[in-house]
């Protein structure tokens, strides 16, 4: 079956670029409008924003409304920022550093021309030019060739795609759920009489370093590297035998440098990447607590970072906070609540983990017509997902290993 090679441009019913509103004016923000940054476009579905801009801010600006279902990709960026791109799901405008692919929908199907530019990341970045920073411009981006088939085969690939990162957002949104729920019990605790200690009395720091060698032949059963893509789902394995600092289940993850310092992860392990450190807890049923309270007190840590043009926590300052340690019977009852919350999260990060795999296997092999997409193919035939019963056994058996508390009297 033949494709045809075409460019970017004769696949739009339009591209343009973003703007961004006087900053100088109140009434361009706060609206209902969602406006994309660049640091938003990640590879995934746009549904909302961090920041918004009103009407007014609409028309006084260079900012357009770009319909849902089209190709966002950054073209300004640093690190691997440049390159990437997302689909809106909903109308939106972006800043100027975006570059807006409304598709012709009577030539190509929107998620294939998503996933064939997600595809082309390394081309991206090789058509980058400019001087300190490089970047991606319009007509570079308009001129790039894509070979496409027939629309039919097109919706058909696209399909098998979606279907995985469908399931990944739905796992996204069980995940949410019970991180509200684990929040809600430790908002309860809170409230009650504890003992008061500083952090640095219940952990020890161990800061990551970057190791000598990361296998680039990535082979299964070996530990995550734990830098940021792994934590947002692009996972690196580890594959050297050098004595590397390692993060487990039971460790408190804080990213210590850069825009994220003082952000709290929990449940990951793998070998530590040097911009992280884990609070190791001298009492592991405090895990839980204690990454809550880092979390609801991010605001905080953040005042105490140092650094000028790079932030880095301040350990010495963390220390010092003050937190107060509920009864053992209470953290014994907190702990019963929380535990099977965050190890189904575990396992449901687990799962979205071993999909993106799947799906980045495919993903190369289908755009390039390796694969004949008439043969059925579902996430089934390319790895095994948990039943839910499978996970709740899982759950079962790591929490009867869980330690009992036993902090606050000693």
């Amino acid at each position: 079956m033949k494709w045809d090679k075409m460019t970017i441009e004769e696949i739009c019913r339009d591209i343009t670029s973003g703007g961004t509103p006087s900053r100088k004016v109140p009434e361009y923000f706060g609206g209902s409008i969602p406006w994309v940054k660049t640091t938003e476009i990640k590879y995934s579905r746009i549904y909302d924003t961090s920041e918004h801009i009103t009407e007014l801010g609409l028309q006084k600006s260079s900012a357009k409304l770009i319909p849902a279902n089209s190709v966002l990709i950054a073209m300004y960026g640093d690190g691997g920022t440049a390159g990437r791109c997302s689909i809106n799901k909903v109308p939106v405008t972006t800043n100027q550093a975006c570059c807006n692919l409304i598709i012709d929908k009577e030539v190509a199907d929107y998620e294939f021309v998503y996933y064939y530019m997600q595809n082309q990341y390394a081309t991206l970045v090789s058509l980058k030019s400019g001087g300190g920073q490089q970047n991606l411009n319009g007509k570079t981006i308009r001129e790039m060739e894509i070979i496409l088939p027939p629309l039919p085969l097109q919706h058909r690939i696209a399909s098998i795609l979606s279907g995985y990162d469908d399931l990944i957002e739905n796992n996204l949104r069980r995940i949410k759920l019970l991180e509200d729920a684990a929040m809600c019990e430790y908002k309860m605790l809170i409230d009650k009489d504890g003992k008061e200690y500083e952090i640095g009395e219940l952990v020890k720091w161990v800061k990551g370093k970057k190791p000598k060698d990361i296998s680039q032949e990535q082979l299964d059963g070996y530990l995550p590297y734990l830098v940021f893509d792994t934590i947002e789902g692009n996972a690196v394995t580890y594959a050297h035998t050098e004595k590397v600092p390692f993060s487990s289940i039971h460790d408190v993850l804080m990213c210590m440098d850069g825009a994220r310092s003082g952000v709290v992860f929990r449940g990951m392990e793998g070998v530590l990447g040097s911009t992280f450190a884990t609070l190791k807890l001298e009492e592991s049923a405090l895990t839980e607590y204690v990454y809550q309270f880092l979390h609801t007190n991010l605001e905080y840590i953040v005042q105490g970072n140092v650094g000028a043009a790079i932030p880095h926590a301040n350990k010495e300052y963390i220390n010092s906070m003050k937190i107060s340690v509920p009864a053992d019977e209470e953290l014994e009852e907190y702990n019963l609540k929380v535990r099977p919350l965050v190890i189904l999260t575990a396992n449901l990060k687990a799962q979205n983990a071993q999909l993106r795999k799947a799906r980045d296997i495919l993903l190369p092999k289908l755009m390039s017509g390796e694969i004949d997409v008439e043969v059925d193919i579902s996430t089934s035939t390319i790895i095994k997902i948990p039943s839910s019963e499978t996970m709740a056994a899982e759950e079962e058996a790591m929490y009867s290993k869980s330690p009992k508390a036993g902090i606050a009297n000693r």
